[in-house]
């Protein structure tokens, strides 16, 4: 597996331009790019879960029996609700009001009700997806990040909800759901997300 380092300050900015909101025909608008990018086809930051200040890199979570160690990283062990709005969702504290992460069922909503290519845009690879409305998003596949090192960018793409999933036994933690495609044609929504891993975010709003 080839791992590729790259500066911190590549992907812990979460400098955005003002999002503009794409009405898709669903429950809520989506942001035209990602929390950390200035075109649709950037692929912004990677941020860890209910890290609000997209600079926690830390990936020292788990003892050797897979106890989760710390309360104070990536929303704790505990059993948290889901963080869309509130101080843990990165959005909304860089973005503001109303603007916040997706659940999962509007995240789920988006890749059922929508008609979905994959597509390059300036060499990017990523998913474009065409509403009931008739407008579009694209959503390039930035991979993931594991501490420092960017996995399987423009071959996979990994996008966070704010929402909880269930307490997985042999890692004894809670884990987050998110969206997971890849060139072969994959999407789903997964509830598998480790929450110190660095994935997308594209935002939301009413």
């Amino acid at each position: 597996m080839k791992y590729q380092l790259i500066t911190l300050f590549a992907f812990l900015s979460c400098t955005t331009k003002a999002q503009t909101a794409v009405d898709l025909g669903l429950s809520v608008r989506w942001a035209d790019c990602n929390l950390g990018a200035e075109k649709p086809e950037d692929y912004g930051g990677l941020y860890g879960w209910a890290d609000p200040t997209g600079k926690c890199t830390d990936a020292n979570v788990y003892d050797d029996d897979w106890n989760w160690l710390s309360d104070s990283l990536y929303g704790g062990y505990r059993n948290i609700k889901g963080i869309c709005g509130t101080s843990l969702d990165i959005v909304r504290m860089k973005c503001g009001k109303p603007w916040r992460l997706p659940t999962h069922e509007e995240m789920n909503e988006l890749i059922t009700k929508c008609k979905k290519e994959k597509i390059q845009i300036n060499g990017v690879w990523g998913l474009r997806l065409t509403g009931p409305s008739g407008k579009t998003i694209f959503l390039p596949a930035g991979g993931r990040r594991e501490a420092v090192d960017i996995l399987h960018q423009g071959k996979t793409g990994n996008y966070w909800t704010g929402s909880v999933g269930k307490r997985y036994k042999a890692h004894k933690d809670f884990r987050a759901w998110y969206l997971f495609f890849n060139a072969s044609g994959y999407i789903e929504c997964s509830d598998y997300g480790l929450r110190y891993f660095g994935y997308s975010i594209r935002p939301v709003r009413k």
